[in-house]
């Protein structure tokens, strides 16, 4: 169950980072809030599983914490490439 929370928490950070950045170069100041507070919680979240995992050398869980940031990111960078994609269209 621990290993679940590592990747599902590392997944949404980078995730939700990444959404931010959209919302941060698009200036919607409510939007970037939220999500910076939202990845801030998040941030706590997955530093704790990060450190609780290397103190107690579990390889394992910080495999799990990479993989899901790198998920994370993937599926982040697919999201705003395809939002960009829209919004393109759209302004034609």
């Amino acid at each position: 169950m621990l290993y679940v929370l590592i990747f599902l928490s590392q997944l949404f950070f980078n995730l939700i980072r990444l959404i931010g950045i959209k919302h941060g170069n698009e200036g919607d100041m409510k939007e970037s809030l939220i999500v910076a507070f939202i990845m801030q919680v998040l941030w706590l979240l997955t530093s704790y599983f990060g450190v609780i995992s290397i103190m107690n050398n579990d390889a394992l869980g910080v495999l799990i914490y990479l993989v899901g940031g790198l998920v994370g990111t993937y599926i982040g960078i697919k999201y705003v490439k395809k939002y960009n994609e829209k919004d393109k269209i759209k302004n034609e």
